[in-house]
C-alpha cells in the first residue's frame, strides 16, 4: 500500500484500485481541552491571593496600588457594577468605607438605588479608614490625578488578572481575553449570597436586576440536591 502512504500525510481520500474500497488516512488523535467553568468568579481565597498579586506588581503605597486595591475592595463587598464603582464620588466612598449607606447610580437606568453597609463590610475597610487622605477629590483618580477611568482600570488590572488566572487554572489560552475580568467580582458577589441561603429573588433586588432571569444566568454552581431533598421532605402536598 505504498500509494496509500504517500497519501496519508495528505489526509485526503484514497480508493484501492484492487477493492474500490474507500480508504481513509488515519486521523490524529486531538487532546481534549480543558474546560473552564461558564462563570468565572473569584473565591475568597482568590481574592487574598488577588490581594497578594496586587502587592508584588505595584509599589506599596503607591497611586496605582491604592486605587486598584481599593476598586477591588469596593467591588468584592458591594457587588456593584465596574461602571458604577468609577463613578462614585469622594464623599461616597468615604462614606462607604465609614460604614454608611449610600446611593448610587444605576449605570444602566441613571436612577438611584442604595447601597446598604453591614458591620461586616465596615470592618474589611479598616486600612482605608486610616489612610483615607489618599482618596483624591475625584474619587478613584489614575496617576494624573484625574478620573480613573475603565480603561485604565482594565490596564492597571490586566497584570494582576493574569497572574490569577494562571494560579487558579495553570494555563492562559487567549491572553488578549482573559476568563477572570473586574466583572468576575459581581458574579462573585452573587454567588456568595446564594450560597449563604439569601433567595434568588432577594438577590436579584439587592443587586438590581429587572428580572430574576437575568440574576440566574450568573449562576455557575450546582444546585443543592440534599437541601432541595429536606425541603421538599417537610412540604405538606
Amino acid at each position: 500500500m505504498k500509494e496509500y502512504e504517500e497519501y496519508a500525510d495528505s489526509g485526503d481520500e484514497y480508493i484501492d484500485d484492487d477493492t474500490d474500497e474507500h480508504v481513509y488516512p488515519p486521523q490524529p488523535v486531538v487532546a481534549k481541552k480543558k474546560k473552564y467553568p461558564k462563570k468565572i468568579w473569584i473565591e475568597k481565597q482568590d481574592f487574598v491571593d488577588l490581594l497578594k498579586i496586587v502587592d508584588e506588581t505595584y509599589e506599596p503605597g503607591g497611586i496605582m496600588w491604592f486605587n486598584l486595591k481599593l476598586l477591588y475592595h469596593v467591588l468584592y463587598w458591594s457587588g456593584l457594577r465596574i461602571s458604577e464603582v468609577l463613578e462614585l464620588s469622594r464623599k461616597q466612598i468615604v462614606d462607604f468605607i465609614n460604614g454608611q449607606s449610600i446611593q448610587v447610580v444605576i449605570s444602566k437606568t441613571k436612577n438611584t438605588r442604595s447601597l446598604l453597609n453591614t458591620r461586616t463590610i465596615y470592618e474589611k475597610f479598616a486600612y482605608f479608614r486610616e489612610n483615607q487622605h489618599m482618596i483624591a477629590e475625584v474619587g478613584f483618580a489614575n496617576t494624573y490625578g484625574r478620573k480613573l477611568t475603565f480603561r485604565q482600570a482594565q490596564k492597571w488590572s490586566y497584570p494582576c488578572m493574569y497572574k490569577l488566572q494562571m494560579k487558579k487554572f495553570d494555563k492562559v489560552d487567549n491572553p488578549s481575553k482573559l476568563l477572570i475580568t473586574l466583572h468576575s467580582f459581581r458574579c462573585s458577589y452573587i454567588n456568595r449570597l446564594l450560597r449563604n441561603n439569601v433567595s434568588l429573588p432577594d438577590v436579584s433586588m439587592i443587586v438590581n436586576h429587572k428580572n430574576v432571569s437575568t440574576t440566574m444566568g450568573y449562576l455557575r454552581s450546582y444546585p443543592d440536591i440534599q437541601r432541595f431533598n429536606n425541603v421538599l421532605e417537610n412540604v405538606d402536598f
